[in-house]
């Protein structure tokens, strides 16, 4: 539906060379260690790639964004981002908690 605003065409108007390749590698990780997070297996492994995911969003986006928005645009527009940040960033330091799969691996060794 929207082409230079989703996906690779994201990626070209970002300005990342080879954006086929950075948008299916990020869309991949995306997926794979969401997937990891969602289940709870390898919890704090799956938050690093996910973070640095992130991380790379924000400085790419919000960071110019904010020099020509300022300072309010800005956090109205990047309030999902950190969120996610901040979630991202309890998870590595807490871990996927009692119900995940790591927790149960745990227990039974």
């Amino acid at each position: 539906m929207f082409p230079q605003t989703l996906g690779i065409g994201r990626f070209e108007t970002i300005g990342f060379p080879h954006p086929q390749f950075f948008a299916l590698l990020a869309g991949s990780f995306e997926i794979f260690c969401g997937i990891l997070v969602i289940c709870g297996f390898y919890t704090r492994l799956a938050a690093i790639p996910l973070l640095i995911v992130i991380l790379t969003a924000i400085y790419s986006t919000k960071i110019p964004f904010f020099i020509h928005k300022g300072f309010w645009a800005t956090m109205h527009e990047s309030r999902t981002d950190f969120c996610m940040l901040m979630g991202l960033i309890f998870i590595l330091i807490v871990g996927g908690g009692k119900l995940a799969i790591d927790t149960k691996l745990k227990k039974h060794k």
